[in-house]
């Protein structure tokens, strides 16, 4: 710029000679505070008709903070490869349990369901021959076990379930009946996970049994549906590496299961509607979820 359009303007030094500092103040964003009234009120709203599913109890007893910003606002999540694959196989496996499909109906429906996935192109190319190898070594083994699905993907929001007053919903992805007369079923959860690194989920009291003794209450206190869970299964997909076979991980309900997750159940429910979660106690996160780190930094 020529000399003599210029004109000095005051004050300009002394913004000038912090600007190391003034970039990092730009770069920072503000403080996140849920527990205002603003919140209150508008949490409050989106809570008029809750129910609770087996996943937000479990996010719940996981971190507070991933249950507000994940279950309840649900912010904007791109969907990951892992996310888009578990719905795709889910889909395949449901509609394999209504219909007998070959392996070549199962591996085009697959990919079907794959392209409806919002992934990048690598993540749909990576996904589509791991599905592939996948589904050509588990359906020829396991097509007799969908089959004995009699209710694949049963959604229990119809029934209106409560369980000590508490409302609750959720979608099975298989039930088997054991004996007909009695009314008596096995609940099957599919998971599409490595079954090598979930030892603690299938733990006694851990996520994935937890998620089974929900899915039993679903059941039992659905009056109209009459039948009564006695035993569960989680399900795996993928082959463990371990075993160099498919795995699974069943369970027979026990009073004190059915009481350890009544309890739970009631309890956040109540930490729930008092709003608890958007003032959590320090010991109540979990501190590595991207919700924590992200309200800490």
């Amino acid at each position: 710029i020529p000399q003599h359009l210029l004109s000095a303007a005051s004050g300009v030094a002394a913004v000038e000679s912090e600007p190391l500092e003034r970039l990092k103040l730009a770069g920072t964003p503000p403080a996140l505070t849920t527990n205002t009234t603003a919140m209150r009120e508008y949490v409050q709203g989106l809570l008029a008709d809750y129910a609770m599913s087996a996943t937000h109890l479990n996010d719940y007893l996981t971190c507070p903070r991933l249950f507000l910003y994940q279950d309840i606002l649900r912010v904007p999540r791109a969907t990951t490869r892992a996310v888009g694959f578990g719905v795709a196989v889910h889909n395949v496996l449901k509609q394999a349990s209504e219909r007998k499909l070959t392996l070549p109906q199962v591996l085009k429906l697959f990919k079907t369901e794959l392209e409806r996935q919002l992934l990048s192109k690598r993540d749909f190319t990576d996904s589509l021959a791991f599905g592939e190898l996948t589904l050509r070594a588990y359906y020829p083994k396991h097509r007799e076990f969908l089959q004995r699905n009699r209710f694949p993907e049963k959604d229990f929001r119809p029934y209106h379930v409560r369980v000590q007053d508490v409302p609750i919903v959720g979608k099975i992805d298989a039930i088997h009946i054991l004996d007909d007369q009695k009314k008596l079923v096995h609940v099957v959860d599919y998971k599409t996970g490595n079954p090598d690194n979930k030892s603690s989920d299938l733990a006694k009291g851990g996520n994935y049994h937890r998620q089974l003794v929900f899915y039993k209450l679903l059941c039992d206190h659905a009056r109209a549906f009459g039948y009564t869970a006695v035993s569960g299964e989680i399900h795996f997909i993928q082959r463990s590496k371990k075993k160099a076979d498919f795995a699974s991980r069943s369970y027979e309900f026990t009073e004190e299961d059915v009481a350890t997750v009544t309890t739970e159940l009631t309890t956040v429910y109540q930490h729930i509607q008092a709003l608890d979660f958007l003032n959590p106690k320090p010991e109540e996160l979990c501190g590595e979820c991207q919700w924590c780190v992200l309200c800490t930094t």
